[in-house]
């Protein structure tokens, strides 16, 4: 069926699945373990430097993804892991790098889809909720009911700014604001940036190191 998307697709993607295997068996040890492999940089080298260098690593993920398909929806079925990391595949050329260094997913990305597409990987794999997803929202609104959080429901954000939220119910079209002290936003990074992030607020990393919260 890959093939049918374009030609000779089944073969490229297998190829890229190749390389992020390789970005992953030298990822995962060295990087997100933390744990020193020499033995994997030689395959993660040349994938990287194959083909003069389409696979390189540290490039926006679409563009090594441009270099290897044609067809946008194989493009896509490579990329969308990146919003697990809240990140976007694509290239801003307003930005250092394409924008790599804020909120553009680099290219060794690709070592998500290892972990979930690719067939011989014996790290490979989806792991779903017993249940389906759904069970995982029904579950975390009767935590919330047992610790006496108040769920608002038909409601929508308009704004989020560093004192609170802007928000509009379904019966009324006036906005109001809610004030808080922290406030977690579950949208889509791209999404979110160009739709309810106040411009005005903190655009830095807050970590709660003290649990003040």
């Amino acid at each position: 069926k890959l093939n049918q998307l374009e030609s000779n697709g089944h073969e490229k993607w297998q190829n890229y699945l190749h390389t992020c295997a390789a970005f992953l068996d030298c990822g995962l040890p060295n990087f997100i373990e933390e744990r020193l492999d020499v033995t994997t940089l030689p395959a993660f080298m040349v994938e990287a430097l194959k083909d003069g260098a389409k696979r390189w690593p540290l490039q926006p993920h679409s563009t090594m993804l441009d270099a290897l398909f044609d067809s946008p929806k194989l493009k896509a079925m490579a990329s969308f892991q990146d919003l697990y990391v809240g990140l976007e595949p694509y290239n801003n050329e307003q930005q250092l790098g394409g924008g790599v260094l804020r909120k553009t997913a680099p290219a060794v990305f690709g070592l998500l889809a290892a972990l979930e597409l690719h067939p011989t990987n014996n790290k490979a794999g989806v792991f779903a909720p017993v249940g389906g997803f759904r069970q995982v929202a029904e579950s975390m609104y009767e935590l919330c009911l047992d610790n006496d959080v108040d769920v608002k429901f038909d409601t929508s954000v308009t704004r989020i700014t560093d004192g609170g939220v802007h928000f509009t119910s379904k019966d009324d079209d006036k906005t109001r604001f809610l004030p808080a002290d922290l406030v977690i936003c579950n949208a889509d990074v791209p999404f979110a940036t160009e739709t309810i992030l106040s411009a005005s607020s903190n655009d830095g990393n807050n970590y709660d190191w003290n649990d003040k919260f």
